[in-house]
Formats: C-alpha cells, structure tokens, sequence
C-alpha cells in the first residue's frame, strides 16, 4: 500500500466516522441502535457498489481504498452494533438484542448484494 492509499484511507476514514456521529446526533441518542442499522446498512451499499464501480471502470485502487476501506469502514461501525446488542443483553432485553443482531446482519448483506447487483448494472449501462 503506498503512502498516498494510507493518507486516503486515513482522511476518508475520519470522514466516514464524523457523518456516523452526525447521523447519531442528528436523529438522538435514544434511537442510535435504529440509526447504526440505517448507517450500517447505507455504508454497506455503498461499499458494494463502489467496489464494482471502481474495479469496473478501472480506477486507480486507491479510491477503491479511499472509499471502501475509509470512507465506508470509518461511517459503518460492527463494534457500536455489538456494544448496544451487549448491552440489551445486559438488560436483560433479550429478544430486542436478537432482533438487533438479526436486522443489522440481514439488512447489511443484503444491500451489500444490492449495491454490488446495482454497480454491476450501471456498468452494464455504461459499457454495453
């Protein structure tokens, strides 16, 4: 990895993880379980999307870096996913911590899938 791929990661990185706080502050505190799903799953698309695209179109691999790997691992977040199911857990919230975990893994696979199936067409469009 070069150092211009390092400093792209890193910039976009912070980034990713300054519009996932903003989301948290926007919508409040005692929603964030709901908005790290929505964020997750948002990032989740855009990943898989991106990916696509930028091998796709042959881009040089550090946006893909920048993007994928910044951007997208700094604003999505499997660590804070994990905190607020242990903590419903704790709680003795059994069946919310489940529901939790099972919309959050569901939901992000699937729009990853959806952002893959959705680079894949745009690149159809554009190379036909």
């Amino acid at each position: 990895m070069t150092t211009l791929a390092i400093l792209a990661v890193a910039v976009c990185g912070g980034l990713g993880g300054a519009a996932r706080y903003g989301c948290i502050l926007l919508v409040g505190e005692h929603w964030r379980p709901i908005t790290i799903i929505i964020v997750n799953t948002v990032g989740s698309f855009i990943a898989g999307f991106a990916a696509v695209m930028i091998n796709g179109l042959g881009a040089d691999p550090v946006w893909g870096y920048a993007v994928v790997v910044g951007f997208c691992g700094g604003f999505t977040t499997f660590s804070t996913f994990a905190n607020d199911s242990a903590s419903l857990l704790r709680r003795k919230r059994g069946m919310r911590a489940l529901t939790l975990t099972l919309a959050t893994v569901l939901a992000t696979v699937a729009f990853a899938a959806a952002g893959i199936a959705s680079g894949e067409g745009m690149l159809t469009l554009l190379n036909p």
